[in-house]
């Protein structure tokens, strides 16, 4: 099965992008971008930006944001949420991009700040994951922020496939691929792109509309790599 052509019919889906579009705030990442001072002078990008409630949320805070997704239909979306905000088209355009978590079109030490919600998971192999944080931490300027949360491998539903040859990669009932590491897998492979754990790193069991899941959630900062 071609799992990367199911994932961008699902992604691309009318019922899911409606869904990911009228979706709330995160409710945690409000409280704590709030606290953030100086916001107009701190570039962000979202990764994955999904139906853009985060990249609407930040922006309407007073970041300087970017952001992106891999499926036309989410950025899209997101492309129209702003427009019904306000914001012109020129600015709309040259902020929110079609890319992959894993080739992002950004300079180097660019952002002060990556949001990378409910994202990394999707990855489609280890390989994948591994490059989308090392992208992550690509972009981000030293001494920069990842806000992050992904699923973890504490619970993993019953109708979940695994993948021979691949411990750590399985398929959902949507016929999606889905990597789950488990905390201390996950924090190892940060820290090898020098992304290190800073505030807030939990791990907690959640409800989703695809059902029961283990989030891992927190912030990690990138630390030079001087010796």
């Amino acid at each position: 099965m071609n799992y990367h052509l199911t994932a961008k019919k699902f992604w691309n889906s009318k019922n899911i992008t409606k869904e990911f579009y009228a979706q709330p705030f995160s409710s945690y990442w409000l409280d704590y971008f709030r606290s953030i001072k100086n916001k107009s002078e701190k570039k962000i990008l979202d990764i994955g930006c999904g139906g853009g409630r985060n990249t609407e949320m930040l922006i309407s805070l007073g970041f300087d944001v970017y952001a992106c997704d891999f499926y036309e239909s989410m950025v899209s979306v997101t492309k129209d949420r702003l427009k019904k905000k306000g914001l012109k088209d020129e600015f709309i355009a040259d902020r929110i991009k079609k890319a992959p978590m894993t080739k992002l079109p950004y300079n180097s030490n660019y952002f002060d700040i990556v949001l990378s919600h409910g994202v990394y998971h999707n990855a489609q192999s280890l390989k994948e994951i591994n490059r989308a944080l090392k992208e992550s931490a690509r972009v981000l300027k030293e001494k920069g922020h990842l806000c992050f949360n992904t699923f973890t491998s504490i619970c993993i539903a019953k109708d979940f496939k695994n993948i021979k040859g691949q411990q750590n990669v399985y398929i959902t009932r949507e016929k999606l691929s889905m990597v789950l590491l488990s905390k201390d897998e996950f924090l190892k492979v940060a820290s090898i792109y020098n992304l290190k754990p800073d505030i807030g790193i939990i791990e907690y069991q959640s409800i989703v509309s695809t059902g029961k899941r283990s989030v891992l959630r927190g912030i990690l900062v990138k630390k030079s790599d001087k010796k």
